[in-house]
Protein backbone atom coordinates (compact mmCIF):
# COMPACT_ATOMS: atom_id res chain seq x y z
CA UNK A 1 0.00 0.00 0.00
CA UNK A 2 1.16 3.50 -0.77
CA UNK A 3 1.70 5.55 2.38
CA UNK A 4 0.92 8.76 0.50
CA UNK A 5 -2.66 9.96 0.66
CA UNK A 6 -4.47 10.87 -2.52
CA UNK A 7 -5.80 14.36 -1.92
CA UNK A 8 -9.28 15.35 -3.11
CA UNK A 9 -10.98 18.72 -2.99
CA UNK A 10 -14.57 17.99 -1.96
CA UNK A 11 -15.89 20.85 -4.11
CA UNK A 12 -14.62 19.31 -7.36
CA UNK A 13 -17.26 19.24 -10.12
CA UNK A 14 -20.51 17.86 -8.62
CA UNK A 15 -18.94 18.27 -5.20
CA UNK A 16 -21.46 16.11 -3.35
CA UNK A 17 -21.73 12.86 -1.47
CA UNK A 18 -21.13 10.82 -4.61
CA UNK A 19 -17.58 12.15 -4.80
CA UNK A 20 -16.97 11.10 -1.19
CA UNK A 21 -18.47 7.63 -1.60
CA UNK A 22 -16.53 6.92 -4.80
CA UNK A 23 -13.26 8.08 -3.23
CA UNK A 24 -13.72 5.70 -0.29
CA UNK A 25 -14.60 2.80 -2.60
CA UNK A 26 -11.55 3.30 -4.81
CA UNK A 27 -9.37 3.76 -1.75
CA UNK A 28 -10.57 0.44 -0.33
CA UNK A 29 -10.21 -1.53 -3.57
CA UNK A 30 -6.86 -0.06 -4.66
CA UNK A 31 -5.39 -0.05 -1.13
CA UNK A 32 -4.64 3.65 -1.38
CA UNK A 33 -5.18 6.12 1.49
CA UNK A 34 -7.28 9.17 0.65
CA UNK A 35 -7.64 12.58 2.23
CA UNK A 36 -10.68 14.73 1.42
CA UNK A 37 -10.97 18.39 2.32
CA UNK A 38 -13.67 21.02 1.81
CA UNK A 39 -16.30 18.28 1.69
CA UNK A 40 -19.53 19.68 0.20
CA UNK A 41 -18.23 23.14 1.08
CA UNK A 42 -19.96 24.69 -1.93
CA UNK A 43 -23.43 23.49 -0.91
CA UNK A 44 -25.82 26.35 -0.11
CA UNK A 45 -27.37 24.95 3.06
CA UNK A 46 -25.82 22.20 5.19
CA UNK A 47 -22.18 21.57 4.32
CA UNK A 48 -19.78 18.77 5.21
CA UNK A 49 -20.65 15.10 5.64
CA UNK A 50 -24.31 14.23 6.08
CA UNK A 51 -25.40 11.42 8.37
CA UNK A 52 -25.98 9.08 5.43
CA UNK A 53 -22.44 9.69 4.15
CA UNK A 54 -21.01 9.06 7.59
CA UNK A 55 -22.92 5.77 7.88
CA UNK A 56 -21.55 4.53 4.54
CA UNK A 57 -18.00 5.47 5.57
CA UNK A 58 -18.48 3.67 8.88
CA UNK A 59 -19.59 0.54 7.00
CA UNK A 60 -16.53 0.69 4.74
CA UNK A 61 -14.36 1.17 7.81
CA UNK A 62 -15.93 -1.97 9.24
CA UNK A 63 -15.36 -4.03 6.09
CA UNK A 64 -11.77 -2.83 5.49
CA UNK A 65 -10.48 -2.45 9.08
CA UNK A 66 -9.58 1.11 8.13
CA UNK A 67 -8.10 3.94 10.14
CA UNK A 68 -10.37 6.98 9.85
CA UNK A 69 -10.24 10.55 11.07
CA UNK A 70 -13.04 13.06 10.65
CA UNK A 71 -15.99 10.75 10.07
CA UNK A 72 -18.75 12.63 11.83
CA UNK A 73 -21.71 14.64 10.56
CA UNK A 74 -20.85 18.09 9.14
CA UNK A 75 -17.12 17.31 9.01
CA UNK A 76 -15.42 18.91 6.00
CA UNK A 77 -12.19 16.91 6.31
CA UNK A 78 -11.70 13.15 6.20
CA UNK A 79 -8.66 10.86 6.26
CA UNK A 80 -9.30 7.24 5.27
CA UNK A 81 -6.56 4.57 5.33
CA UNK A 82 -7.87 1.08 4.48
CA UNK A 83 -6.61 -2.31 5.63
CA UNK A 84 -4.55 -1.24 8.63
CA UNK A 85 -6.41 -3.34 11.24
CA UNK A 86 -6.16 -7.08 11.74
CA UNK A 87 -9.79 -8.00 12.29
CA UNK A 88 -13.30 -6.68 12.14
CA UNK A 89 -15.14 -6.02 15.39
CA UNK A 90 -15.68 -9.41 17.00
CA UNK A 91 -19.13 -8.39 18.25
CA UNK A 92 -20.65 -8.98 14.82
CA UNK A 93 -19.98 -11.67 12.28
CA UNK A 94 -17.92 -10.48 9.31
CA UNK A 95 -20.47 -12.18 7.06
CA UNK A 96 -23.24 -9.81 8.04
CA UNK A 97 -24.04 -6.19 8.75
CA UNK A 98 -27.25 -4.55 9.90
CA UNK A 99 -27.32 -0.81 9.48
CA UNK A 100 -29.78 2.07 9.77
CA UNK A 101 -29.26 4.81 7.21
CA UNK A 102 -30.72 8.30 7.35
CA UNK A 103 -31.53 8.55 3.67
CA UNK A 104 -31.63 6.09 0.78
CA UNK A 105 -31.07 2.34 1.10
CA UNK A 106 -30.20 2.16 -2.60
CA UNK A 107 -27.49 4.83 -2.41
CA UNK A 108 -25.92 3.05 0.56
CA UNK A 109 -25.95 -0.32 -1.22
CA UNK A 110 -24.55 1.09 -4.46
CA UNK A 111 -21.73 2.68 -2.43
CA UNK A 112 -20.54 -0.42 -0.56
CA UNK A 113 -21.31 -3.06 -3.20
CA UNK A 114 -18.23 -2.70 -5.46
CA UNK A 115 -15.87 -3.35 -2.55
CA UNK A 116 -17.85 -6.37 -1.38
CA UNK A 117 -17.92 -7.84 -4.89
CA UNK A 118 -14.30 -7.16 -5.86
CA UNK A 119 -12.61 -7.55 -2.44
CA UNK A 120 -11.21 -11.01 -3.14
CA UNK A 121 -9.79 -10.06 -6.53
CA UNK A 122 -8.53 -6.67 -5.39
CA UNK A 123 -6.73 -8.22 -2.40
CA UNK A 124 -4.61 -10.29 -4.77
CA UNK A 125 -3.98 -7.43 -7.19
CA UNK A 126 -3.28 -4.64 -4.70
CA UNK A 127 -1.64 -6.53 -1.83
CA UNK A 128 -3.94 -6.47 1.15
CA UNK A 129 -5.51 -9.11 3.38
CA UNK A 130 -9.32 -9.03 3.45
CA UNK A 131 -10.77 -8.79 6.92
CA UNK A 132 -13.73 -10.97 5.99
CA UNK A 133 -14.03 -14.48 4.63
CA UNK A 134 -14.20 -13.89 0.90
CA UNK A 135 -15.58 -17.40 0.36
CA UNK A 136 -18.68 -16.66 2.40
CA UNK A 137 -21.81 -14.72 1.54
CA UNK A 138 -22.24 -11.32 3.16
CA UNK A 139 -25.72 -10.41 4.33
CA UNK A 140 -26.60 -6.71 4.39
CA UNK A 141 -29.77 -5.69 6.21
CA UNK A 142 -30.43 -2.02 5.50
CA UNK A 143 -33.07 0.01 7.34
CA UNK A 144 -33.62 3.19 5.34
CA UNK A 145 -35.84 4.95 2.84
CA UNK A 146 -36.81 2.95 -0.24
CA UNK A 147 -38.39 5.94 -2.01
CA UNK A 148 -36.14 8.96 -1.66
CA UNK A 149 -35.96 12.10 -3.78
CA UNK A 150 -32.96 12.10 -6.17
CA UNK A 151 -32.10 8.48 -5.41
CA UNK A 152 -32.85 5.19 -7.21
CA UNK A 153 -35.79 3.36 -5.69
CA UNK A 154 -35.66 -0.23 -4.49
CA UNK A 155 -37.84 -1.06 -7.52
CA UNK A 156 -35.17 0.43 -9.78
CA UNK A 157 -32.58 -1.84 -8.16
CA UNK A 158 -34.66 -4.92 -8.93
CA UNK A 159 -35.81 -3.98 -12.43
CA UNK A 160 -32.78 -2.14 -13.82
CA UNK A 161 -29.70 -2.47 -11.61
CA UNK A 162 -29.74 -6.26 -11.06
CA UNK A 163 -30.48 -7.22 -14.71
CA UNK A 164 -27.76 -4.85 -15.92
CA UNK A 165 -25.14 -6.31 -13.57
CA UNK A 166 -26.18 -9.74 -14.83
CA UNK A 167 -25.22 -8.61 -18.34
CA UNK A 168 -21.61 -8.07 -17.25
CA UNK A 169 -21.35 -11.39 -15.42
CA UNK A 170 -22.41 -10.41 -11.90
CA UNK A 171 -25.31 -12.82 -11.52
CA UNK A 172 -27.68 -13.75 -8.71
CA UNK A 173 -24.97 -16.08 -7.46
CA UNK A 174 -23.12 -12.94 -6.36
CA UNK A 175 -25.96 -10.49 -5.64
CA UNK A 176 -29.57 -11.10 -4.77
CA UNK A 177 -32.32 -9.57 -2.64
CA UNK A 178 -34.29 -11.60 -0.14
CA UNK A 179 -38.03 -11.41 0.39
CA UNK A 180 -37.49 -9.44 3.63
CA UNK A 181 -38.61 -6.16 2.12
CA UNK A 182 -40.53 -3.32 3.71
CA UNK A 183 -41.45 -0.08 1.97
CA UNK A 184 -39.99 3.09 3.43
CA UNK A 185 -39.98 6.83 2.70
CA UNK A 186 -37.47 9.57 3.39
CA UNK A 187 -37.72 13.24 2.46
CA UNK A 188 -35.77 16.22 3.80
CA UNK A 189 -37.97 18.80 2.06
CA UNK A 190 -40.51 21.24 3.44
CA UNK A 191 -42.55 18.30 4.78
CA UNK A 192 -39.83 16.01 6.17
CA UNK A 193 -40.60 12.30 6.36
CA UNK A 194 -38.50 9.54 7.88
CA UNK A 195 -40.27 6.18 7.71
CA UNK A 196 -37.49 3.58 7.37
CA UNK A 197 -38.15 0.45 5.36
CA UNK A 198 -36.01 -2.65 5.06
CA UNK A 199 -33.92 -4.08 2.22
CA UNK A 200 -31.82 -7.24 2.59
CA UNK A 201 -29.09 -7.97 0.05
CA UNK A 202 -26.89 -11.07 -0.04
CA UNK A 203 -23.48 -10.55 -1.66
CA UNK A 204 -20.82 -13.14 -2.50
CA UNK A 205 -17.38 -11.79 -3.53
CA UNK A 206 -16.36 -12.53 -7.11
CA UNK A 207 -13.83 -15.31 -7.56
CA UNK A 208 -13.18 -14.53 -11.22
CA UNK A 209 -12.48 -11.14 -12.80
CA UNK A 210 -14.98 -9.50 -15.10
CA UNK A 211 -13.91 -8.99 -18.67
CA UNK A 212 -14.29 -5.73 -20.49
CA UNK A 213 -17.85 -5.22 -21.68
CA UNK A 214 -19.28 -3.14 -24.50
CA UNK A 215 -23.03 -2.63 -24.56
CA UNK A 216 -24.71 -2.62 -27.93
CA UNK A 217 -27.53 -0.30 -28.93
CA UNK A 218 -30.94 -1.23 -27.60
CA UNK A 219 -33.45 -3.32 -29.50
CA UNK A 220 -37.14 -2.60 -29.98
CA UNK A 221 -39.34 -1.89 -26.99
CA UNK A 222 -41.17 -5.03 -25.88
CA UNK A 223 -42.45 -4.16 -22.41
CA UNK A 224 -43.02 -1.10 -20.23
CA UNK A 225 -43.44 -1.62 -16.50
CA UNK A 226 -45.22 1.11 -14.54
CA UNK A 227 -44.90 1.20 -10.75
CA UNK A 228 -46.93 3.93 -9.08
CA UNK A 229 -47.22 4.93 -5.42
CA UNK A 230 -49.87 7.42 -4.33
CA UNK A 231 -51.86 8.27 -1.20
CA UNK A 232 -54.99 6.17 -0.79
CA UNK A 233 -57.29 9.14 -1.44
CA UNK A 234 -55.58 9.89 -4.77
CA UNK A 235 -54.84 6.38 -6.03
CA UNK A 236 -58.03 5.82 -8.09
CA UNK A 237 -57.54 9.05 -10.05
CA UNK A 238 -53.82 8.36 -10.43
CA UNK A 239 -54.67 4.96 -11.95
CA UNK A 240 -57.12 6.51 -14.39
CA UNK A 241 -54.68 9.19 -15.55
CA UNK A 242 -51.78 6.79 -16.02
CA UNK A 243 -53.77 4.25 -18.00
CA UNK A 244 -55.26 6.93 -20.23
CA UNK A 245 -51.89 8.57 -20.89
CA UNK A 246 -50.19 5.30 -21.77
CA UNK A 247 -53.03 4.21 -24.01
CA UNK A 248 -52.51 7.40 -26.00
CA UNK A 249 -48.70 7.42 -25.90
CA UNK A 250 -47.77 3.82 -26.73
CA UNK A 251 -48.67 2.08 -29.99
CA UNK A 252 -49.25 -1.23 -28.23
CA UNK A 253 -51.15 -3.08 -30.96
CA UNK A 254 -48.91 -2.10 -33.87
CA UNK A 255 -45.65 -2.94 -32.10
CA UNK A 256 -46.87 -5.60 -29.62
CA UNK A 257 -45.68 -3.65 -26.60
CA UNK A 258 -46.83 -5.01 -23.25
CA UNK A 259 -47.69 -2.45 -20.57
CA UNK A 260 -47.83 -3.72 -16.99
CA UNK A 261 -49.13 -1.62 -14.12
CA UNK A 262 -48.42 -2.04 -10.42
CA UNK A 263 -50.29 0.41 -8.19
CA UNK A 264 -49.25 0.64 -4.54
CA UNK A 265 -50.91 2.63 -1.79
CA UNK A 266 -48.46 5.00 -0.12
CA UNK A 267 -48.62 5.78 3.58
CA UNK A 268 -47.56 9.47 3.51
CA UNK A 269 -50.41 11.76 2.47
CA UNK A 270 -48.32 14.00 0.22
CA UNK A 271 -45.86 11.60 -1.43
CA UNK A 272 -46.04 10.23 -4.97
CA UNK A 273 -43.60 8.01 -6.80
CA UNK A 274 -43.63 6.87 -10.41
CA UNK A 275 -41.11 4.53 -12.02
CA UNK A 276 -41.20 3.58 -15.69
CA UNK A 277 -38.89 0.89 -17.00
CA UNK A 278 -38.60 -0.34 -20.56
CA UNK A 279 -37.34 -3.76 -21.57
CA UNK A 280 -36.21 -4.17 -25.17
CA UNK A 281 -35.57 -7.06 -27.53
CA UNK A 282 -32.10 -8.37 -28.36
CA UNK A 283 -29.83 -6.87 -27.29
CA UNK A 284 -31.77 -6.78 -24.07
CA UNK A 285 -31.66 -3.52 -22.18
CA UNK A 286 -33.28 -2.20 -19.05
CA UNK A 287 -34.00 1.51 -18.96
CA UNK A 288 -35.54 3.35 -16.05
CA UNK A 289 -36.71 6.90 -15.38
CA UNK A 290 -37.90 7.75 -11.87
CA UNK A 291 -39.48 11.10 -11.07
CA UNK A 292 -41.08 11.82 -7.67
CA UNK A 293 -44.20 13.91 -7.18
CA UNK A 294 -44.75 14.61 -10.86
CA UNK A 295 -47.20 13.82 -13.62
CA UNK A 296 -47.43 10.87 -15.96
CA UNK A 297 -46.56 12.98 -18.99
CA UNK A 298 -43.22 14.02 -17.57
CA UNK A 299 -42.35 10.38 -16.94
CA UNK A 300 -43.47 9.29 -20.40
CA UNK A 301 -41.33 12.02 -21.95
CA UNK A 302 -38.38 11.12 -19.72
CA UNK A 303 -38.49 7.46 -20.75
CA UNK A 304 -38.94 8.42 -24.40
CA UNK A 305 -35.84 10.63 -24.25
CA UNK A 306 -33.81 7.80 -22.72
CA UNK A 307 -34.94 5.46 -25.51
CA UNK A 308 -34.03 8.05 -28.14
CA UNK A 309 -30.37 7.86 -27.17
CA UNK A 310 -30.30 4.31 -28.52
CA UNK A 311 -28.27 3.24 -25.51
CA UNK A 312 -29.19 0.14 -23.54
CA UNK A 313 -28.62 1.76 -20.14
CA UNK A 314 -30.09 4.98 -18.77
CA UNK A 315 -27.91 7.84 -17.57
CA UNK A 316 -28.19 6.81 -13.91
CA UNK A 317 -27.00 3.26 -14.61
CA UNK A 318 -24.26 4.66 -16.83
CA UNK A 319 -22.84 6.55 -13.84
CA UNK A 320 -23.15 3.54 -11.53
CA UNK A 321 -21.25 1.31 -13.97
CA UNK A 322 -18.17 3.57 -14.14
CA UNK A 323 -16.44 1.81 -11.25
CA UNK A 324 -17.25 -1.61 -12.76
CA UNK A 325 -15.62 -0.52 -16.01
CA UNK A 326 -12.62 0.67 -14.00
CA UNK A 327 -12.25 -2.69 -12.24
CA UNK A 328 -12.63 -4.79 -15.40
CA UNK A 329 -9.96 -6.34 -17.59
CA UNK A 330 -9.75 -4.64 -20.97
CA UNK A 331 -11.85 -1.93 -22.60
CA UNK A 332 -15.44 -1.34 -21.48
CA UNK A 333 -18.13 1.03 -22.70
CA UNK A 334 -21.81 1.34 -21.91
CA UNK A 335 -22.96 4.02 -24.36
CA UNK A 336 -22.54 5.22 -27.92
CA UNK A 337 -21.62 8.83 -28.60
CA UNK A 338 -24.02 11.13 -30.47
CA UNK A 339 -26.45 8.34 -31.30
CA UNK A 340 -30.09 9.32 -31.87
CA UNK A 341 -32.79 6.86 -32.87
CA UNK A 342 -36.52 7.00 -33.40
CA UNK A 343 -38.82 5.42 -30.84
CA UNK A 344 -41.41 3.99 -33.19
CA UNK A 345 -43.41 2.37 -30.41
CA UNK A 346 -44.29 5.79 -28.95
CA UNK A 347 -46.87 8.02 -30.64
CA UNK A 348 -45.50 11.48 -31.33
CA UNK A 349 -49.09 12.70 -31.39
CA UNK A 350 -49.09 12.40 -27.62
CA UNK A 351 -48.90 15.84 -26.05
CA UNK A 352 -45.71 15.06 -24.12
CA UNK A 353 -43.90 13.91 -27.27
CA UNK A 354 -45.05 16.55 -29.75
CA UNK A 355 -43.54 19.91 -30.74
CA UNK A 356 -44.49 21.51 -27.43
CA UNK A 357 -43.58 18.51 -25.31
CA UNK A 358 -40.56 20.23 -23.81
CA UNK A 359 -42.87 21.81 -21.22
CA UNK A 360 -42.84 18.36 -19.60
CA UNK A 361 -39.06 18.17 -19.45
CA UNK A 362 -37.67 17.70 -15.98
CA UNK A 363 -34.45 19.52 -15.21
CA UNK A 364 -32.34 16.61 -14.01
CA UNK A 365 -29.15 17.86 -15.61
CA UNK A 366 -26.04 17.26 -13.56
CA UNK A 367 -22.31 16.77 -13.86
CA UNK A 368 -22.37 13.36 -12.21
CA UNK A 369 -20.90 11.76 -15.35
CA UNK A 370 -17.92 14.11 -15.37
CA UNK A 371 -17.49 13.56 -11.65
CA UNK A 372 -17.49 9.76 -11.86
CA UNK A 373 -14.84 9.79 -14.57
CA UNK A 374 -12.78 12.44 -12.79
CA UNK A 375 -12.59 10.37 -9.61
CA UNK A 376 -11.78 7.22 -11.62
CA UNK A 377 -8.86 9.07 -13.21
CA UNK A 378 -7.69 10.62 -9.94
CA UNK A 379 -7.85 7.44 -7.86
CA UNK A 380 -7.28 4.63 -10.37
CA UNK A 381 -5.42 6.42 -13.16
CA UNK A 382 -7.86 5.36 -15.87
CA UNK A 383 -8.67 7.70 -18.73
CA UNK A 384 -12.00 8.20 -20.44
CA UNK A 385 -11.17 7.38 -24.05
CA UNK A 386 -13.12 6.82 -27.25
CA UNK A 387 -12.89 3.74 -29.44
CA UNK A 388 -14.63 3.00 -32.71
CA UNK A 389 -16.31 -0.40 -32.52
CA UNK A 390 -18.69 -1.67 -35.19
CA UNK A 391 -18.55 1.76 -36.81
CA UNK A 392 -19.71 3.65 -33.72
CA UNK A 393 -17.76 5.88 -31.36
CA UNK A 394 -17.89 4.47 -27.84
CA UNK A 395 -16.61 6.36 -24.78
CA UNK A 396 -15.15 4.11 -22.09
CA UNK A 397 -11.96 3.04 -20.40
CA UNK A 398 -9.39 0.27 -20.11
CA UNK A 399 -9.78 -1.08 -16.60
CA UNK A 400 -7.12 -1.72 -13.97
CA UNK A 401 -7.44 -5.50 -14.46
CA UNK A 402 -8.61 -6.44 -10.99
CA UNK A 403 -7.83 -10.14 -10.60
CA UNK A 404 -5.72 -12.38 -12.77
CA UNK A 405 -4.24 -11.11 -16.02
CA UNK A 406 -5.63 -12.21 -19.35
CA UNK A 407 -3.83 -12.52 -22.65
CA UNK A 408 -4.04 -9.55 -25.05
CA UNK A 409 -6.43 -11.56 -27.23
CA UNK A 410 -8.84 -11.89 -24.32
CA UNK A 411 -8.71 -8.27 -23.24
CA UNK A 412 -11.00 -6.94 -25.96
CA UNK A 413 -14.56 -8.24 -25.72
CA UNK A 414 -15.26 -10.93 -28.30
CA UNK A 415 -18.62 -9.40 -29.11
CA UNK A 416 -20.15 -5.97 -28.86
CA UNK A 417 -23.72 -6.81 -28.01
CA UNK A 418 -24.24 -7.99 -24.44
Amino acid sequence: MSTLHKSIDGTTLEGGGGLVRAAITYSSLLNTPVRLHSIRANRPNVQGLQRGHSTAIKAMTYFTAASVEGNQPYSRDLDFTPHVGTAINDKQSPTGLEVTVEGSASIFLIAVLPYLLFSRLAAASFQFTPTMDVDEEIRLKIHAGMLVLNAPSAHYLRQVFLPTLDRIGITQQHLRFTSEYQQGWYNEGSSPINLPGKLVAVVKPLSNPIRGFVFGSRGGVRKIQVIAHAPNRALPEFKRILKAEFKEAILTEKYKVEIAFDFIEGIPENQYHLLLTATTTIPVSYLGEAIAIYLARACIRGLWKELRTGNSVDEHMEDILTIYQTMAIGFSSTITKDHDVQVEEFSEEHIALGPDGDVYDVDNSSIHRETTWWIAKHMAGVDLVEKTIDGRIRPGCVGVSTGKKMSPEEEMPQKTVI
